[in-house]
């Protein structure tokens, strides 16, 4: 025990974080929280910022409210207890060649007797600086004594939890360096040349102690390229495995494009017809496919998904379209159940329920080809299935997406009008190929997107009133059903209600009926509700027997008014871009413009940048990548929808350059040595096979 603490044991990164100095089951279980297990975490724990500290400073150059580094010596120095806190406050003069400067501690009586510097001490400190009794000072600096040379610091800000403070992670990693020894560089030296990046090594170095700014871009890019090299290579084994599990090629149609294209009521557009060529290359194909349809809200996604559904089964395959939701499930069979059949082709729509196993049977007979409905669809079982067409894929988690292509060889097909981060970073990976169909749907114009402050809700119901006057409908959609009561001494209920400022579906329901809305024929709409209530307040919705309906994010997709013009969402700093975009989505579908009314005060600055990118644009895609930008891709391998999972260094979309780098120099690499058997490349296949223990059985033979 005494050599940790003198330092004296020889560490390595596989040692826990408990063999450096300090670090005891407390300190242990908090250094988790953050991700941080073993020494070779913490070498690898990602800053989120820098402060810059690299100019030195004299006192009597100095504000307060300034940051600052100083170089000098203790010249005296004394140790109190505090009355109110009952902490002892200790206090040193630091001495420059220009004026002085108040160094204060706050320390725990276990450190009384160890203060943190002593009388003649030579040392280096950086921080804000403040005014106190004795002029300036500066509180719980930076220290670093002696200093290692007559120039400032950049000082890393690490991430936080309960308990855990900068200065003691600073201690941590000062510690654990000694372990860098000990830290096997993964990348290929060749391929640091070819790359211009620096070794592991001085990477984590430079990450946790640079010296200038520019050191801390090059480590980032450099770990950023690790990242991205793992990845692909990960990436390149599972689709190699998924193309070993073949489907069966549908190259035998008896109906050709140009004569299925001829039974539909209307022409293809170009980017339709680009996405069905698409999709009929990949079917031809005995790899399955694995294809993402995105398009706008009411562009022609579903009719690609109808020609991949004909080709299947004209093929001898069954075919299954899974939907979020009941309504959109009903709306697509009545669509489309006539049109397949002109085709003999089978259809039913499942939703649960007790006709599970009457549907079951029938499959098995062969009585079957196309299953339209929820993820009840899922618990079927299917003799000969060749199709799954996910309909508005980021409603669906990872492992309900990839639930039945896990369980049967079939192709996959993807529609969405906003891919999520996850789905994204799968096409940036070359998991998964993309059709965008770009053409806005005939008639269809831009939705007016404003922000509005909850102090104008009565100008915008006024507004509402106007557009119901005009013969319009109307969508208010609120983030809660009903409020938690439990969340303090009072109720929020009793708050927002004394407010009248009602922030749930069902309060506000009331509170409008009651107040500003009166005049118009109300509506409430929430998921709650039994199934067949719901349905009946929809139907009554599309028939125009309501003209608002208040209701959550249960209508956000599978919803058609067309004489829907306004959209307002309360509260909308807590959603996300892809539900907002997919909110806006359900106005302007027929020949009046459309408005979306974004009501908020937002609480973070996330919130507040997710407002602004809705009032920019209206694309999808770019949508797409600004929520990639905040939220991350999530696990590229894994389950997590956002964060950055396997990612901590590479960011996107600003590192796209050095993560195509790295997709090119995994594809040159495999290609030259598939399994990474070669002595050179074993590094970086353990560093594989240690991110991704699941691909490591999935190596090419």
């Amino acid at each position: 025990m005494q050599a940790k603490k003198t330092g004296e044991t020889h560490i390595t990164v596989d040692h826990p974080v408990t063999r450096l100095p300090g670090v005891g089951k407390v300190r242990a279980r908090q250094l988790s929280k953050i991700g941080v297990v073993t020494i070779r975490d913490l070498l690898y724990l990602r800053p989120l910022r820098y402060e810059d500290f690299s100019c030195l400073a004299q006192p009597n150059q100095l504000q307060p409210g300034e940051n600052a580094t100083l170089v000098g010596v203790v010249r005296a120095m004394g140790t109190r207890r505090t009355r109110r806190r009952g902490v002892f406050l200790c206090e040193a003069a630091l001495r420059c060649d220009e004026g002085e400067l108040v160094l204060i501690w706050f320390l725990p009586a276990r450190l009384a007797s160890r203060p943190p510097v002593a009388i003649g001490d030579r040392v280096l400190v950086a921080g804000t600086v403040s005014h106190g009794v004795r002029g300036l000072q500066m509180v719980h600096p930076y220290l670093k004594k002696p200093p290692t040379a007559e120039q400032g610091v950049i000082l890393p800000v690490y991430p936080l939890t309960r308990g855990l403070q900068q200065r003691f992670l600073h201690k941590c990693l000062n510690a654990a360096m000694p372990a860098l020894a000990t830290l096997v560089d993964p990348i290929p030296a060749y391929l640091l040349r070819r790359q211009g990046l620096p070794s592991l090594s001085q990477a984590v170095q430079w990450t946790h102690h640079p010296i200038h700014l520019q050191q801390t871009d090059a480590a980032r890019m450099r770990l950023a390229y690790q990242e991205a090299l793992g990845i692909a290579i990960a990436m390149s084994w599972s689709r190699r495995n998924r193309h070993v599990s073949n489907v069966s090629a549908c190259q035998g149609d008896t109906l050709s494009l140009q004569q299925w294209e001829s039974l539909l009521p209307y022409k293809l557009t170009p980017g339709q017809r680009e996405a069905v060529v698409a999709v009929k290359r990949d079917m031809e194909r005995s790899q399955p496919m694995q294809r993402l349809v995105h398009g706008d809200v009411g562009s022609g996604k579903t009719t690609v998904a109808m020609y991949a559904i004909t080709k299947a089964c004209v093929n001898g395959m069954q075919a299954v379209l899974l939907t979020p939701t009941r309504i959109l499930a009903e709306q697509h069979y009545v669509r489309w159940q006539a049109h397949l059949a002109e085709q003999g082709i089978r259809t039913a729509l499942h939703l649960g329920g007790n006709a599970a196993s009457h549907i079951n049977k029938q499959l098995e007979q062969g009585e079957i080809d196309v299953v339209i409905g929820t993820q009840a669809v899922l618990e079927l079982t299917y003799s000969r299935l060749g199709l799954l067409v996910v309909d508005e894929q980021h409603r669906f988690g990872v492992r309900q997406r990839g639930y039945l292509a896990q369980r049967y060889p079939a192709h996959c097909l993807y529609l969405s009008a906003t891919p999520i981060p996850r789905s994204l970073a799968l096409i940036l990976w070359g998991d998964t190929d993309v059709s965008v169909i770009a053409a806005k749907p005939a008639g269809r114009t831009s939705v007016d997107t404003r922000w509005i402050s909850p102090t104008k809700r009565d100008d915008l119901y006024r507004f509402v009133l106007k557009e119901v006057a005009a013969g319009h409908q109307a969508y208010i959609v609120y983030p809660r059903i009903e409020e938690d009561l439990v969340r303090g001494e009072e109720s929020l209920f009793a708050e927002e209600t004394a407010a009248q400022t009602p922030t749930t579906a069902e309060a506000a329901f009331q509170y409008l009926k009651a107040g500003p809305l009166h005049t118009a024929r109300l509506g409430l709409l929430h998921g709650r509700m039994p199934v067949q209530q719901q349905e009946e307040v929809m139907r009554d919705f599309a028939q125009g027997r309501i003209d608002i309906l208040i209701c959550t994010t249960v209508i956000e997709v599978g919803v058609d008014v067309p004489n829907a013009t306004v959209m307002i969402i309360e509260e909308a700093d807590m959603y996300g871009l892809a539900q907002l975009h997919q909110l806006r989505g359900r106005v302007g579908r027929g020949d009046a413009p459309g408005y979306c009314l974004l009501v908020a005060n937002p609480r973070t600055p996330q919130g507040a940048e997710r407002i602004r990118v809705m009032r920019s644009t209206d694309d999808g895609f770019l949508i797409a990548e600004e929520d990639l930008r905040l939220r991350g891709p999530g696990e590229v391998l894994g389950t997590q929808q956002s964060g950055y999972g396997e990612l901590m260094y590479a960011r996107f979309p600003d590192d796209l350059a050095i993560i195509r780098a790295a997709q090119e120099d995994a594809g040159v690499l495999l290609q030259e040595d598939p399994c990474l058997s070669q002595p050179r490349h074993q590094a970086l296949l353990e560093h594989v096979r240690a991110c991704f223990p699941t691909v490591i059985g999935q190596l090419p033979q």
